[in-house]
Formats: structure tokens, C-alpha cells, sequence
């Protein structure tokens, strides 16, 4: 199984929330494999969209999305495009 560094770059940051990530570092200072990031709006706003990212296989991918499996192993995990990304957002109610 091919080894990763984690993920890179960092999730980007949201207009109107912030996000935390938990989990190691790598030697690199990126996080980790298995870490998570998860994002929250400030006060008088809704998220809309994921509440969080795990780092899987250097990139971060919805915890729901894991790897799907094929007749040879392992097809694909589900990575967090830019796009996705894009759709966590903060509203105001």
C-alpha cells in the first residue's frame, strides 16, 4: 500500500466561519493521514454544505465517501474537489 505524506494543501478558508483540524502532523507540518477538519460559522450564520473533511490518501475526502471497493481491492476514495469545497459555505439566517 503506497504511503502518504497527507494532505496538501490545507483546506481553504471559509468567508463568515473557520475551520480546526485535528489530528497529527507530518514532519512536513501538513496534516496528517486520518485527520479530520471540521468547519463552523461565527455567530448570526448557517453552514450549508459538509460539516467536515478526513485526510485520506493524501487528500480530503468526506467521511461518508471512503474508499469503494472493486473485485481487485480498492477502486477509488472520493476526493474533496475544489467545487465541493466550494459548497461549504456560511449564510446568514
Amino acid at each position: 500500500m503506497e504511503e502518504h505524506a497527507g494532505c496538501s494543501p490545507e483546506p481553504p478558508e471559509i468567508v463568515n466561519g473557520y475551520y480546526n483540524v485535528t489530528g497529527e502532523e507530518t514532519c512536513w507540518r501538513t496534516p496528517s493521514e486520518g485527520s479530520v477538519v471540521r468547519y463552523y460559522c461565527l455567530e448570526g450564520y448557517d453552514r450549508t454544505g459538509p460539516s467536515e473533511l478526513v485526510c485520506r490518501n493524501g487528500s480530503w475526502v468526506l467521511p461518508s465517501s471512503g474508499p469503494q471497493m472493486g473485485a481487485g481491492g480498492v477502486v477509488a476514495a472520493r476526493a474533496a474537489s475544489r467545487p465541493l469545497m466550494k459548497q461549504i459555505i456560511c449564510v446568514i439566517r
